[in-house]
């Protein structure tokens, strides 16, 4: 501080000129630009962030119908203590697998961007009996050799039938790619360009949980297969090979891990800057004391409906 004429004055202002001027000047015109250069930054960026808001959230119609087909647009609701909508970020990483982004059930249900997916065969070949996960297998010693002869028999006169392609619906048992809202994708800052998003589940070596993320299909591979299987766990071979039916109880199984999606024995809180709360969702089955997926995996698949004619 210097004393003028009994005047205090703060040399280091950027009012005072001493020494040289000229410097000074530089010195605040820099200060200037760097605020005003910030200032701009800091608009675009907001402008960034309510346009991705906007993208994630922009509503989608339904397809109608009462049996899934490849492509139909659909929502995944699970039946917990209340229902949650099973919904995807694309805006925020997964820490533990950074080519994710994060996925979680919220409460507020509603056809929007992030909440609706598509089902894609993940085998592109003819509709046969190969592409399915066949339940009569996998617990082959709770059956007798005549009724896994039976089932065989049935599946391959069901195969045969089918149909081929597009017009084929999705049958339960069948190996599948969920994959997110396209448009949204393609006005994602974080997967412009990358082709199909689809939901996985994944190990990582820093973790033991496995994380429930979306993806680059490419990167996924096989942590991208699911299947749908009904909820009670006693008309699962019955039904295995039969189209999947909207709004029916059913549990959508991970290929790789075998566990369950759904919001857990216990919710863990998602961070979001949305106004609902959100959880997480877990891969991981919650058992019953019978040994089947309990109430956290009951999921219901729900899309539009035909209208009723006169």
């Amino acid at each position: 501080m210097q004393h003028l004429g009994g005047v205090v004055q703060n040399i280091y202002s950027c009012r005072t000129m001493i020494n040289n001027w000229v410097e000074e000047r530089a010195y605040r015109d820099e200060v200037l630009a760097k605020y005003l250069d910030t200032a701009s930054r800091g608009d675009l960026k907001s402008v960034q962030v309510i346009k991705q808001l906007e993208n994630i959230l922009k509503p989608v119609e339904l397809t109608e119908g009462k049996v899934l087909f490849p492509n139909d647009r659909m929502m995944i609701i699970n039946h917990n203590t209340k229902p949650f909508m099973l919904a995807c970020d694309p805006r925020y990483a997964v820490k533990e697998y950074d080519r994710g982004s994060r996925v979680s059930f919220t409460s507020d249900i509603a056809p929007i961007r992030r909440s609706v997916f598509t089902v894609v065969r993940a085998q592109d070949t003819a509709v046969s009996d190969q592409g399915i996960l066949k339940y009569g297998k996998r617990l082959k010693y709770l059956f007798k050799d005549e009724e896994l002869a039976n089932y065989e028999t049935k599946m391959s006169t069901m195969s045969a039938n089918n149909m081929i392609g597009e017009d084929a619906p999705i049958r339960y048992g069948e190996r599948i790619y969920i994959a997110c809202n396209q448009e949204m994708i393609d006005e994602s800052d974080r997967y412009k360009g990358c082709g199909q998003v689809v939901l996985g589940c994944v190990r990582t070596t820093n973790s033991s949980v496995i994380h429930t993320v979306i993806g680059d299909i490419g990167c996924l591979h096989k942590d991208a297969e699911f299947v749908i299987e009904p909820y009670h766990a006693s008309v699962r071979l019955e039904m295995e090979g039969h189209p999947v039916l909207i709004d029916q109880p059913v549990v959508i199984r991970h290929c790789s891990t075998g566990h369950c999606i759904g919001t857990g024995d216990a919710f863990k809180p998602s961070p979001t800057d949305l106004e609902k709360p959100e959880v997480l969702c877990q891969c991981k089955s919650v058992l019953n004391q019978y040994k089947r997926e309990d109430v956290p995996n009951l999921c219901t698949i729900t899309m539009g409906y035909d209208e009723i004619a006169d």
